[in-house]
């Protein structure tokens, strides 16, 4: 006959005597798959900890690494850089936008530069510079400016925003806030 504690432990069951008595003890091999798991988990846990790590370092230097024009936000930057004043030819102009202002632009002369608002003040129309008749037109309304932002003609009456230009190195900017 088998003792009393021998075939407690065969059945899977706590000896009477210990605390918690009467509830199941896994077998052996259930107990390891239990570890197993939770082995597994850890081990998972882990990797994914790792990896976390990894694309954080990543990002952020890929941030780093970035050219910081593509991170600026308009609405708190006080000028925009235009272009290279040797991509900018005398009587040529440039449309910028930034933020919600579109910009244009003019070089008039090897050291002056004007910058008005680019879109007309009644329809909102792309405005283009006539560098031969040495106006801002607006191709929508008919309406034509000078340098000053005043109209000159047409059906418009509103006079066009200017904006202060100055430059830095070899670049054009453009003060944002209204000059």
């Amino acid at each position: 006959m088998k003792s009393e504690s021998g075939s407690t432990k065969e059945r899977g069951l706590r000896d009477p005597l210990q605390p918690g008595a009467g509830e199941e003890v896994p077998p052996p091999s259930r107990q390891f798959t239990t570890w197993l798991g939770r082995f597994r988990f850890t081990e998972t846990l882990l990797a994914s900890i790792i990896v976390l790590i990894a694309v954080m370092f990543g990002l952020g230097t890929a941030l780093y690494l970035l050219p910081s024009e593509h991170l600026e936000i308009p609405e708190l930057q006080t000028a925009v850089q235009v272009v290279k004043q040797a991509n900018f030819p005398v009587g040529g102009s440039r449309t910028i936008t930034w933020g919600q202002r579109t910009i244009l632009v003019v070089r008039v002369t090897e050291d002056r530069y004007v910058a008005l608002q680019g879109t007309g003040s009644g329809d909102g129309c792309l405005l283009n510079w006539d560098a031969p008749s040495r106006r801002v037109v607006s191709p929508c309304q008919h309406a034509e400016y000078d340098l000053n932002g005043r109209v000159v003609r047409g059906l418009s009456v509103e006079p066009l925003s200017r904006y202060s230009v100055f430059l830095r190195g070899e670049y054009v900017f453009v003060s944002v806030q209204n000059g």
